[in-house]
């Protein structure tokens, strides 16, 4: 008691009252503090934060009402009136096919042939409705869907064939000069042939093509009997013919599709059903026998982009 005294000295008591307040004080600003830092527990009864999904290209589609799709000018199967709209055999099955998805329209998208996969990809389009046919190489960059129509490949000519090309085994004689449309399937018929690729001529287009085999630049335009017959009606030449007898190469998928993007099963499941229910009830031989065809270019029965790619 005397040190504490000697210690407090005079005025001891104030500042032992001073050491009290500044204790209460120190204690209150430490119980503050450990308030503030507290985790605070959730709510059990708040509910967790929605998490909004992604648009879906189908959701957009739906929302828009507008379905934008990629095509060449490649007559009959898609192509531009020279008023501007999209015309063809597959833009009308395709027409018809969206109308059962939603109060759908089209919008095409002008693309050359060889860009309308990377155009796909690229997102610059929905879908690819050309006259592109289902094969494996195509099918690791896109989703075909069911095959929508079948076509009989062949080349086209100069008038009485002076080259006697009958086939693509032909391409290797002599002097004989092949040419097809950039992107086309054609292409690696030739190669497969034992055509150079560097060898084979290539066309922004079917018309384009004509126009060489005529000029004399190539001995053969190859592409399907489909699409030679129709740019020939068109150009009205009499300078061409289509090869007679032909022998297409061994295993030829001439089965073409409408092709969706990566990522859009969901689109492409839903248009193979309609597709279907569109078959079975004879509304595609309708729009096709209405677009000139017949029934020779429906695909057999039952068969799928599946089943064509194995």
């Amino acid at each position: 008691m005397r040190r504490m005294r000697r210690f407090l000295g005079e005025g001891g008591g104030g500042r032992l009252r001073t050491l009290l307040v500044l204790s209460i004080v120190l204690a209150l600003a430490t119980a503050v503090g450990c308030a503030e830092t507290a985790v605070e527990e959730p709510d059990e009864g708040t509910p967790p934060p929605v998490v909004e999904e992604e648009e879906t290209t189908l959701d957009r589609i739906k929302s828009e009402g507008v379905v934008r799709v990629g095509f060449a000018n490649e007559a009959p199967y898609a192509y531009s009136t020279p008023d501007g709209k999209l015309a063809g055999f597959m833009p009308a099955t395709m027409e018809y096919i969206f109308s059962q998805i939603g109060d759908i329209r089209l919008e095409g998208v002008l693309t050359e042939f060889s860009g309308l996969i990377p155009g796909l990809q690229a997102g610059r389009f929905d879908c690819v409705g050309a006259g592109l046919y289902i094969n494996a190489e195509r099918a690791e960059q896109a989703i075909p869907a069911n095959p929508q129509y079948t076509a009989a490949e062949g080349m086209a000519v100069l008038a009485g064939n002076p080259k006697g090309i009958t086939g693509y085994a032909d391409l290797l004689k002599d002097g004989v000069k092949f040419g097809t449309v950039s992107g086309s399937i054609n292409l690696q018929y030739a190669t497969d042939a034992g055509v150079a690729e560097g060898d084979v001529v290539l066309f922004p287009d079917v018309p384009s093509a004509l126009a060489g085999l005529e000029a004399g630049r190539v001995d053969a335009i190859g592409m399907s009997v489909i699409s030679l017959r129709d740019a020939m009606t068109k150009s009205g030449t009499t300078k061409i013919v289509i090869a007679d007898p032909f022998t297409a190469p061994e295993g030829a998928n001439a089965y073409g599709a409408v092709y969706f993007a990566l990522g859009d099963e969901e689109l492409a499941e839903l248009y193979n059903a309609e597709l279907a229910k569109a078959v079975e009830s004879g509304k595609i031989l309708e729009i096709l026998e209405a677009q000139g065809f017949g029934k020779e270019m429906l695909p057999p029965e039952g068969v799928t982009s599946q089943d064509l790619i194995k």
